[in-house]
């Protein structure tokens, strides 16, 4: 059986209602991170793979981000700030220069080192990127839109921080399997997202995706019709929780009350 305030909590943690304590602040002297419990967290679907090679989806992300720890990682800001590394440089467009934390272990037990890092360089590689490493320590709407067959479709889509993420493969000329589903080809817009990613200065790519935002808005190959709000629903005794504005829930520093 279960109670009226515990049904209209777990409905409130699926819907997205917040539910907010009387009183946040913690007691005096019981403010101290603790370990052990167990966090419950309620998703409106299950996800299809844990494996972040093979998905995109919301919720994939969702498990994926705590589980899995990348060279880098957001704050509540959406600034960068180190993860599996521990400081990086970039003396030219196409090279990252990562400093990989001492003293990391993989689940199975096995060091992080740089036989693991010589497999995102190869995989940087095959995008035209050089990495050098310095050891320091749902189908049938997809297959529809891939293949054009619509005369009009909805995608949903949950967002990337970098504005990159929700245009280069929603707009770019495309030959064969994309995203452009719309079909656009624009030599501008193709300009346009192409420097956006060869140049690492915020205020110049804020300038660039200013400009591809006008043409968009002239040519309308998508429509949005929607951009919800994401609120979260935590019992009070979930402690150290720090919303990051890219929607993805992140667990590690997390404890119970």
């Amino acid at each position: 059986m279960v109670s009226r305030r515990d049904f209209l909590l777990m409905c409130a943690v699926a819907s997205g209602v917040p539910m907010v304590s009387p009183d946040a602040r913690p007691a005096a002297g019981v403010d101290v991170p603790k370990k052990g419990g167990t966090l419950r967290v309620g998703f409106y679907i299950e996800a299809a793979t844990m494996d972040p090679h093979f998905s995109g989806s919301k919720i994939d992300r969702q498990v994926d981000h705590n589980i899995y720890e990348p060279l880098v990682t957001l704050d509540v800001k959406l600034g960068i700030k180190p993860g599996l590394a521990e400081s990086w440089q970039q003396p030219d467009p196409k090279t990252l220069i990562f400093r990989l934390r001492r003293g990391v272990k993989f689940h199975d037990g096995t060091d992080f080192n740089v036989q693991e890092a010589e497999v995102i360089q190869a995989q940087l590689r095959e995008a035209g990127i050089t990495m050098k490493i310095k050891l320091v320590d749902s189908a049938t709407l997809i297959s529809d839109g891939n293949n054009k067959n619509f005369e009009m479709i909805s995608y949903q889509w949950s967002g990337r921080p970098d504005p990159d993420g929700n245009t280069y493969q929603f707009y770019k000329t495309t030959q064969g399997t994309s995203l452009n589903w719309s079909g656009i080809s624009n030599p501008q817009i193709d300009a346009l997202l192409d420097r956006s990613r060869e140049v690492s200065s915020q205020a110049e790519r804020k300038k660039l995706f200013s400009d591809l935002t006008k043409i968009l808005h002239d040519e309308l190959p998508m429509v949005f019709i929607i951009h919800p709000i994401e609120p979260k629903a935590f019992s009070p005794k979930v402690q150290g929780y720090e919303p990051i504005p890219d929607g993805m829930m992140r667990f590690k520093d997390v404890w119970l009350q």
